[in-house]
């Protein structure tokens, strides 16, 4: 699976890199510290799945969140925060699942895999229809 980590943070970065890489499933992972960058990534890549930190887009968090939204709507998005209220403004904007940092690495892996599962039952339905 391709994913994708949009984080300003380095260190929020690797740690989620080094996760994802050592739960065993041969994903392969891309990374974007800005906004271009990001785009690029979203543009040039058969990305799918986005991890992004509520932060990313310094304050303007929901608008941009909605607008990628309608731009890439089949594409998931699971939005990493420190708060509560967060996650109540990712799910307002349309984001696929929250990830609360306080929570265990287990409950990021368990939501990655979730959607794991649904990339792999996309192709399976499309060749059924």
């Amino acid at each position: 699976m391709e994913i994708l980590i949009a984080a300003r943070d380095k260190t929020v970065r690797s740690a989620l890199i080094i996760l994802i890489k050592y739960n065993g499933q041969n994903d392969s992972i891309k990374d974007a510290w800005d906004l271009l960058g990001f785009l690029e990534n979203l543009r040039n890549n058969e990305t799918d799945l986005v991890i992004i930190e509520w932060g990313f887009f310094f304050g303007d968090n929901p608008e941009m969140m909605l607008l990628l939204k309608k731009a890439y709507p089949g594409l998931p998005f699971i939005v990493t925060g420190i708060s509560r209220e967060n996650k109540k403004e990712a799910f307002d904007a349309n984001m696929d699942a929250f990830y609360l940092k306080s929570d265990s690495p287990e409950e990021l892996l368990k939501l990655i895999n979730s959607f794991r599962k649904k990339t792999v039952l996309e192709p399976v339905k499309e060749k059924m229809a």
